[in-house]
């Protein structure tokens, strides 16, 4: 089937989907979710639900009538697809959440320092791949949570950072015991 004859089956089956919108090879309605229509080279046609955490898809030949078409698709594809759709929604949202917090957590730590936001080289955007550089100090986010701070200093101002930790972090040496 032609490009521009499953255009015309989509828009024909507009009507039947209400809320949906036909844009070319795809119903979409106003959450988002988009019903893809295709056909191989081998004249097998499919409808693929786009967006979801997997891929939902059913085999639909193109040549039944609208009525069938569109309920195989309620019937068949909807359910499954809609319900993975909306869960890949709050997923992401949350996903998103987590990394406007990260990110919020760095820009703290650029201010404190008085640095700037770097990405770290070659790698995909996000708070992990980012860190806060400073002419002082270099502070980056670990996947665990924690941060990893790395200070700029010359051997008096290490010998001075040394004795302030020891004295606002108190810690205990591990005495050997001795029988």
């Amino acid at each position: 089937m032609e490009d521009s004859q499953i255009y015309e089956l989509v828009k024909k089956l507009e009507p039947l989907f209400h809320g949906y919108t036909a844009k070319e090879r795809i119903l979409e309605n106003s959450s988002g979710m988009k019903l893809h229509f295709s056909s191989t080279w081998n004249g097998k046609t499919s409808i693929s639900g786009l967006g979801g955490k997997k891929r939902h898809s059913i085999g639909c030949s193109f040549t039944k009538p609208l009525d069938k078409i569109a309920k195989d698709i309620r019937r068949r594809l909807l359910p499954d697809y809609r319900d993975d759709y909306f869960e890949n929604i709050v997923e992401r949202k949350q996903r998103q959440e987590k990394i406007d917090s990260d990110l919020l957590k760095l820009k703290a730590l650029e201010d404190a320092t008085e640095g700037e936001i770097r990405d770290q080289y070659g790698y995909s955007s996000g708070p992990y791949n980012k860190y806060v550089n400073s002419d002082y100090a270099n502070i980056s986010q670990r996947y665990n949570g924690g941060y990893e701070l790395t200070i700029l200093a010359d051997f008096t101002e290490t010998l001075d950072i040394i004795s302030f930790l020891k004295k606002s972090y108190p810690y205990k040496k591990k005495v050997k015991e001795e029988n």
